[in-house]
């Protein structure tokens, strides 16, 4: 629909530039006398074209006015270049203020021809070249067939562009800022202009735009920086703090941003790194704990010992004590028995060897 609509528009600004090429305007104007010749263009995004006289000297000066136009540029030394401030399709009006010699005399005639294209849509696309003519005949009783159209009232499209022109484009958001920056631009276009709907409505934009302007945050990205320039160099591990420096970096170079998406991802990412490093801190500066089992003595609750398997050793003592008593004094009775066992009680006799020799024959 939106294609269909910018091609009728070219067709219609086609057909309008066909016709204007075809008229043939007469103005009147008494000796002394300036006129205003016009050339105005419709639903055009631009004009360039130069201005020729085939009698100059009925002329003492020549000047030329686009102030009604919607458009900027420029159109000086009888050469014109207008385009659309917006890049919309905007009405284009040209005036030739021409002052006509004091010694002309009646029926003198100036012809002025303007030789033009025009751009005809977004692309840059231009017409063919084409002639748009308006005489001037010097008349002691008539008055100029084209009046100067009355310029809009601009007062609340001033007071907006002023409003805009005084703002500070860092502190608001890079898309909201553009809203406002294409609206400005528009609206200056249209200072000039003769269209009290379009001034009207561009006013109204450009406060819209000015309303909708978002302030940057950098409250979070701040706080980040700030936590991480209070961590001491000396208590960072390396590669953290190394990580973290160069968070740190980035962080300082998107306070001059205006695209809040960044900052915000610039202090969320400085902020996880700031508090990794923390906890890195508290693992450091934490005392360690060892459990160890120390054999401790304690004081026993009565004279000998508190342990009650203890008591039992002194009774035992004795025991073996009288054990071996009993064991010696078994050993003794023993070895007297014993000795007493050896002992030869065969009365002595007397005796002689030879006795026991046999007798002898």
């Amino acid at each position: 629909m939106k294609k269909c609509k910018r091609l009728a528009g070219m067709l219609l600004a086609v057909l309008l530039v066909l016709t204007m090429a075809s008229s043939v305007f007469a103005a009147t104007a008494k000796p002394g006398e300036t006129v205003t010749l016009w050339f105005s263009y419709s639903d055009v995004y631009g004009i360039d074209g130069e201005f020729s006289f085939n009698n100059p000297e009925l002329f003492t000066s020549v000047s030329y006015d686009t102030g009604s136009s919607n458009m900027s540029g420029s159109a000086a030394n009888n050469k014109v270049y207008l385009f659309s401030p917006s890049g919309e399709a905007v009405s284009g009006r040209i005036g030739v203020r021409v002052k006509v010699s004091g010694s002309a005399a009646n029926g003198d005639s100036c012809t002025v021809t303007f030789k033009y294209r025009v751009v005809i849509n977004e692309q840059g696309g231009m017409s063919k070249w084409k002639d748009s003519t308006q005489t001037v005949t010097v008349s002691k009783t008539q008055t100029p067939v084209n009046p100067p159209v009355k310029k809009a009232d601009t007062t609340e499209l001033e007071k907006q562009i002023a409003a805009a022109e005084a703002l500070n484009k860092k502190e608001y958001t890079a898309e909201s800022m553009k809203a406002v920056t294409d609206a400005l631009s528009k609206g200056r276009g249209l200072l000039n202009s003769s269209d009290q709907s379009a001034v009207d409505k561009a006013a109204a934009g450009l406060e819209a735009a000015i309303k909708g302007l978002v302030k940057m945050d950098y409250s979070k990205l701040q706080a980040a920086i700030d936590a991480a320039n209070n961590l001491t160099a000396t208590e960072k591990p390396a590669d953290q703090f190394a990580a973290m420096f160069q968070a740190l970096l980035e962080g300082n170079n998107l306070l001059n941003s205006t695209d809040q998406a960044a900052v915000d991802a610039g202090a969320e990412k400085l902020d996880a790194l700031v508090k990794e490093l923390k906890e890195a801190l508290d693992k450091l500066n934490t005392p360690t704990i060892v459990e160890k089992e120390v054999e401790k003595e304690v004081e026993p609750s009565y004279p000998f010992c508190n342990i009650d398997i203890h008591k039992v050793w002194p009774v035992l003592f004795f025991i073996s004590l009288a054990l071996n008593i009993a064991f010696i004094v078994l050993i003794v009775v023993y070895v007297v028995r014993k000795k007493r066992a050896r002992k030869d009680n065969t009365p002595l006799v007397d005796y002689d060897i030879n006795d026991d020799e046999p007798n002898n024959p």
